[in-house]
């Protein structure tokens, strides 16, 4: 189930992202590109990824914090 989530999140941040290119790319080349809309598409997507990576390191830890904090 947390795969499907997760698959579904990027794809709909890549389509965000492509988006977002393609809108930029329209732009006139004398104008700078804006890039706070993809920070606001990756911090998330970021941070996801980082806590289930801390997750999968720490899972044992956790799994006997959680264990020993229910008795």
């Amino acid at each position: 189930m947390a795969v499907i989530s997760i698959t579904s999140i990027l794809i709909t941040s890549g389509f965000e992202i492509n988006k977002f290119v393609s809108k930029g790319l329209s732009k006139p080349m004398n104008t700078q590109l804006d890039f706070t809309d993809l920070f606001i598409i990756l911090t998330p997507i970021l941070l996801i990824m980082y806590t289930l990576k801390l997750f999968i390191i720490f899972r044992e830890q956790i799994i006997d914090f959680i264990k020993g904090f229910m008795r």
